[in-house]
């Protein structure tokens, strides 16, 4: 993870199983409000666990959707 983050997206993004959506939504409002977050996001796109796969693809989905009109220097990372 960049910066040495991210364990609270893994904590979040590990609830229910790959039926479910983790926190994604909790964790998209957090990446929003801090973009400098987004590295952390993409960086469990690799986990060894298809459930956290899957939870991080989805957050990162419902931040993609929501920050079309943000600039894109905005997303630089730490």
């Amino acid at each position: 993870m960049s910066c040495g983050r991210g364990a609270l997206f893994r904590e979040m993004l590990a609830v229910g199983d790959l039926r479910s959506d983790g926190l994604a939504s909790e964790v998209a409002g957090l990446v929003l409000a801090r973009p400098e977050l987004l590295a952390d996001l993409v960086a469990l796109l690799g986990d060894v666990h298809p459930a956290m796969r899957g939870h991080a693809a989805d957050a990162l989905e419902r931040v993609s959707r929501q920050a079309r009109a943000r600039p894109r220097n905005t997303w630089r990372g730490c």
